[in-house]
């Protein structure tokens, strides 16, 4: 299914087997938002078409060619959520670097073990992060405006060493820092690690102006921006 939003800017694509013959509701050249859904993608190439898109949106969705992802100058928030290679989680997200102005990060429930090397990305500055084997935060030190970070354990009773986020705490641009999860032992040890690395930063976190940052309002934040 097809269907375009009331702002007349935005595309949903849900439950779609093939994208070779896509045809759109209107001019790919006027879409702004594009959320596909639930679909199998055999072919990336009508987002070529969409030279005005600002947001881009996959969710639950499958394919065997996600190398073939190409990124524009345009897209400056994109959404990777429970998205696999057959029936496994997708273990390799380096594409992102083909999205040159991107500046909002979101992803959840892939395969990825350790964060891409994202440093060419200048313009990336805001990061949502729940994967649940994702332990290996050494690249985003270097990342070169990343100002917000935030994280969630991807189930209650998975662990995630405090340890792992030390990287992100290095980050000279970092003002803003948030990761849940129920173990107080790790909670301890990254307030210590915060304390240590960034003592002036927002912890509880928030790039928001006037927000105070809890879990409920971190997910409103994502609903806003994802």
């Amino acid at each position: 299914m097809i269907e375009m939003l009331k702002d007349k800017k935005s595309i949903k694509i849900s439950n779609i087997d093939t994208f070779r013959k896509i045809e759109l509701p209107i001019e790919p050249e006027l879409i702004e938002t594009l959320f596909i859904t639930g679909s199998f993608i055999d072919d990336f190439s009508f987002l070529e078409r969409m030279r005005e898109i600002k947001k881009l949106v996959f969710l639950a969705c499958k394919s065997d060619i996600w190398e073939e992802l190409k990124g524009n100058i345009s897209i400056k928030i994109l959404r990777l959520h429970n998205i696999k290679r057959g029936k496994f989680y997708l273990n390799n997200i380096d594409f992102i670097n083909t999205f040159p102005s991107l500046e909002y990060l979101y992803i959840n429930m892939l395969g990825i073990t350790e964060f891409p090397d994202i440093v060419k990305l200048e313009r990336l500055h805001t990061i949502c992060s729940s994967n649940r084997n994702l332990v290996d935060f050494s690249t985003l030190e270097y990342v070169p405006n990343l100002q917000t970070f935030i994280g969630w354990a991807a189930v209650d009773k998975h662990r995630t060493p405090a340890e792992a986020f030390i990287p992100i705490l290095k980050n000279t641009k970092l003002k803003a820092f948030n990761y849940s999860q129920m173990f107080n032992v790790e909670k301890k040890k990254l307030k210590k690690y915060v304390d240590l690395y960034c003592p002036n930063i927002l912890y509880p976190m928030s790039t928001f102006e006037g927000i105070v940052v809890d879990n409920r309002k971190v997910m409103d934040i994502i609903k806003l921006f994802f």
